[in-house]
């Protein structure tokens, strides 16, 4: 599973719809919110989108402050550059709730 690229991210849209997207696809404006079924797992969730961007678009320098604001990196870009890094192999579930996660259906 590569956390970044495959679809396992419940949300909501605003419409009321809702479905699973992978973390490349949240910058849809249309998307309200996480829709995990537990506080823990939406805060969670936002961690992991903090922690994401914060690592994938840090500068190096200050000068690359004003680069990057004069000159945006598109977000694909920088995610392509972790795909391999994103890897998460599951061989078993060790310590996961999977009967909280049976509503959001991604298992």
């Amino acid at each position: 599973m590569n956390l970044l690229f495959d679809a396992w991210l419940p949300v909501r849209y605003s419409d009321g719809s809702r479905s699973i997207v992978s973390f490349d696809k949240l910058r849809d404006s249309d998307i309200l919110d996480f829709d995990f079924p537990r506080a823990d797992f939406q805060g969670a969730a936002y961690q992991f989108a903090i922690g994401v961007l914060q690592s994938l678009v840090a500068p190096e320098d200050e000068d690359a402050w004003g680069d990057y604001y004069d000159q945006p990196r598109h977000p694909k870009n920088c995610l392509l550059s972790w795909r391999k890094l994103a890897m998460l192999l599951i061989c078993s579930p060790m310590r996961q709730m999977l009967h909280c996660l049976c509503r959001i259906s991604i298992f």
